[in-house]
């Protein structure tokens, strides 16, 4: 992130500003979720946040059992 000081007008670049994408792949996501049976252990292996799961998972153009097993927090079966 790049941020001009107030009071000299320098372009200050620091990368400790705000948190990199983490750039989930939808597939590799859905084989952790398979393998780990809840999305809480499937966030927990992957290091980041239950909603980002989901978010991830939403973005992909499911059949209506996987929607019905997220909603319900259980193993999708193969």
């Amino acid at each position: 992130m790049q941020i001009v000081c107030p009071h000299c007008g320098q372009v200050i670049t620091d990368g400790r500003f705000g948190r990199k994408r983490l750039n989930l792949n939808v597939n590799d996501v859905l084989d952790k979720y398979q393998a780990c049976g809840s999305i809480t252990q499937t966030a927990k292996k992957f290091g980041c946040s239950r909603g980002h799961i989901y978010n991830v998972i939403k973005s992909f153009p499911g059949d209506k059992e996987h929607d019905t097993a997220i909603q319900n927090n259980e193993a999708i079966s193969g």
